[in-house]
């Protein structure tokens, strides 16, 4: 009996108790629900494995294999998705390779990367010049262009050497004027 009248009884104490200390604290001038800060939005676009680096000796063996496969692709549908995967592919490289303080290689791979997602755009813009493009297609490559910005934004601040921080400000207009790009197609 005593554990029902328990069971019954405490969880509603408990409850006024703290309404209570809520308006305790709201009476003193604390605030008792946090303000939000604003956060931007989450790009949900999940980037490929890296793979090798450029800091392997055999790293010039995937170039190689990757211009072969980009040469020999001539379906223009499946070119675009293999630029958009070679683009991400070499965004994560530049990444990874920042997280290991190799500023140098991270930006160039960097600027590789968003120069296959540009030649990405290029070959959409082609596809649409024929009436060929696919819906759904240029959603892609906008969420790929905006996944890229974000990646990019957050890795401008871990560089500290402002001739850095130009040279990826660089790569970063490259890709907003890509964005721009895509924009404009869409319409």
């Amino acid at each position: 009996m005593r554990r029902i009248v328990a069971m019954v009884v405490i969880p509603p104490l408990l409850f006024l108790i703290g309404v209570k200390s809520l308006s305790a604290q709201e009476l003193h001038g604390q605030a008792a629900i946090p303000t939000p800060t604003p956060q931007r939005e989450e790009i949900h676009y999940i980037l490929p494995y890296p793979g090798m680096l450029p800091d392997n000796p055999l790293y010039p063996i995937k170039i190689v294999r990757d211009r072969l496969l980009l040469f020999f692709t001539r379906d223009p549908l499946r070119r675009i998705a293999l630029e958009i995967h070679l683009s991400d592919k070499y965004l994560v490289m530049g990444k990874s390779l920042g997280d290991r303080q190799m500023y140098d290689f991270a930006i160039s791979t960097f600027f590789k990367g968003e120069m296959y997602l540009s030649s990405a755009v290029k070959s959409y813009e082609k596809l649409k010049q024929n009436n060929n493009a696919p819906p759904g297609l240029i959603e892609n490559l906008e969420t790929a262009t905006k996944k890229h910005e974000q990646v990019l934004e957050d890795f401008m601040f871990s560089i500290t050497n402002q001739t850095k921080k130009d040279s990826l400000e660089g790569i970063l207009n490259s890709t907003r004027e890509t964005k721009e790009k895509i924009i404009s197609l869409k319409e």
